[in-house]
């Protein structure tokens, strides 16, 4: 099935905005993730996140952000981390409906960038 399929199944832009806003709300709840975003400006972020999984899931939006590496250099991301953020994610996904099968194919396109976001091992 098209990826375009899941963007749409996702609720396409609005409905991906509105778990983005749930996803960050998820993350910055966390003790362990929060000091990564104090330098963030999350209204920016949240739009970059938007449109990345627009992109990522066959929508007509293009992703116009950093690339991976030079988003996340220097921030000491390790794979707890990554797996940590990969977590809420899947935890809001699950609480905004989305069913399993979408939500791997998700996950599948974000845990793709795990090489280029992890930099610390462990």
């Amino acid at each position: 099935m098209p990826d375009s399929d899941l963007y749409r199944r996702l609720g396409k832009e609005a409905g991906i905005s509105t778990v983005v806003e749930d996803f960050y709300r998820r993350v910055l709840d966390d003790n362990e993730l929060r000091s990564f975003f104090a330098e963030v400006s999350l209204p920016s972020l949240r739009r970059h996140m938007t449109a990345f999984l627009a992109a990522a899931t066959g929508g007509p939006v293009s992703y116009q952000g950093r690339d991976m590496p030079a988003a996340h250099r220097g921030l000491g991301i390790t794979d707890t981390h990554f797996d940590a953020v990969a977590g809420k994610l899947v935890e809001t996904l699950r609480a905004h409906q989305v069913p399993a099968p979408d939500i791997d194919a998700v996950v599948g396109k974000v845990g793709g960038l795990r090489g280029e976001i992890v930099e610390v091992a462990g």
